[in-house]
């Protein structure tokens, strides 16, 4: 990354991206001079997404239209476009929620979080699910930047309820689009460093300290490798094939560092390669944790998105006043999504592993979501008491039908975490006599 940003520009284009930073380095200048600090602070925010398009390579096309959405974004509050001109915050939100996603992908495949979309075999389905998430969690953080800008610094920061929720709408859709066009088009150079880069599936490379002769067979131990080596051979009579047996001649599996560590995850039992379901029975705790992680965030987005917005039944927090109200339940979002990125970089893990076991992962989802359901419904509703399901004269129904619902989902979650449960029907394929 150091390399990119201290690379000299080569062409027109790149020159005109670094002409874009500067021109957002002095506004911040000119503006702390000239204006007010808010609108300073509000351009010095946009430095550092200027900045990242260089650290990590990107393209110098891409690099232009990120840095020219930040800065027409940033002088818009400047010049007070989001007053003046009709849907211009929407058109903003759209843009720089779109690019800004894509750069956050692309930061996560430089620190190896997440595979390179260009390596062979990896899934070209990842940015569809991961850059979307991405930019409604970048969304909520933005909108909780402006209430506290609204509380703390100044009123003149417009935050409303239906404007924070049409911004994070208009926002997310502006990453799934930015996910399709990730998951198809290259954003970075092609000769752009690539510290981060994760081999596909099955490329594992060779240990540096192996010759290539025992590199080659690490796993050659059929007779269908003697039959090659005879072909490869076919003018020298006097060359047979080496028998495996022979210690010192041709190398045996046990000195294969993987061939142990299946070995270990058999229980130490002689195979020679293991079935689907002992790899998915390999990482249990994985699939469990990220069906957990995703199932919290799916039922409290649920619980945020139908019974917050849509019935306007409660907000999360209803023992202030209702602007109050409506940043718990931003807050509250925000939590709920960051546990959902969480357990899909879990999934994508477990997918690029070949480990995922659906079962689990489902039973995982329905215990996390009944969990927290459940928690809600006694330690928040009744115990803390900071609001309850629907304020009326008879709330007793509302409370058993909602802890009720939230009992089934852990009960079926942990018959099918039971019966996934690790070396439950695990089966391996032995290694032949």
């Amino acid at each position: 990354m150091k390399e990119n940003f201290l690379r000299r520009p080569s062409g027109p284009l790149e020159l005109l991206a670094d002409a874009l930073r500067v021109i957002g380095v002095l506004s911040v200048i000119a503006v702390s001079i000239w204006s007010t600090a808010t609108d300073a602070g509000i351009l010095a925010l946009a430095l550092p997404a200027l900045m990242v398009p260089r650290v990590i390579g990107a393209r110098a096309s891409f690099d232009i239209i990120s840095s020219f959405t930040v800065l027409v974004a940033a002088w818009s509050n400047v010049i007070d476009l989001y007053r003046t001109v009709d849907n211009w915050d929407l058109i903003l939100h759209f843009a720089c929620t779109a690019v800004l996603a894509a750069l956050a992908y692309l930061i996560l495949v430089r620190a190896r979080v997440v595979a390179d979309p260009s390596a062979a075999g990896s899934l070209a389905r990842t940015p569809l699910v991961l850059v979307p998430a991405l930019g409604l969690a970048a969304s909520a953080v933005w909108e909780m930047i402006e209430w506290v800008g609204y509380a703390f610094i100044t009123d003149e920061i417009f935050v409303t309820y239906q404007d924070t929720i049409g911004d994070m709408a208009v926002g997310g859709l502006g990453a799934a689009v930015a996910g399709a066009v990730v998951a198809r088009v290259p954003l970075d150079r092609p000769d752009a460093r690539r510290p981060g880069h994760i081999p596909a599936p099955g490329a594992m490379p060779a240990p540096p300290s192996c010759p290539r002769w025992f590199t080659g067979r690490l796993l050659s131990t059929t007779t269908g490798d003697d039959h090659e080596r005879r072909a490869q051979h076919p003018g020298n009579p006097r060359r047979r094939p080496r028998s495996r047996h022979r210690f010192g001649r041709l190398p045996r599996r046990d000195h294969d560092p993987r061939h142990h560590r299946r070995r270990r995850q058999a229980g130490g039992q002689p195979l020679r390669r293991m079935t689907a379901a002992a790899v998915r029975a390999a990482r249990p705790a994985q699939n469990l944790w990220s069906g957990v992680l995703f199932g919290v965030g799916l039922i409290a987005f649920i619980d945020e998105a139908v019974f917050h917005q849509l019935l306007h039944w409660h907000h999360f927090y209803d023992l202030s006043t209702p602007a109050i109200g409506l940043v718990s339940d931003g807050v509250f979002h925000a939590i709920s999504w960051f546990a959902t990125i969480a357990g899909l970089f879990l999934l994508a893990d477990l997918r690029r592993h070949d480990a995922l076991n659906w079962r689990r992962w489902a039973g995982g989802v329905l215990l996390g979501a009944g969990a927290f359901q459940l928690y809600d419904g006694t330690v928040q509703h009744k115990v803390f008491g900071i609001h309850q399901i629907r304020y009326v004269s008879d709330v007793f129904v509302y409370d058993l039908a909602w802890n009720l619902t939230a009992m089934a989902m852990i009960l079926a979650g942990g018959v099918l975490v039971w019966l996934t449960r690790a070396g439950a029907a695990v089966q391996v394929e032995r290694a032949p006599r």
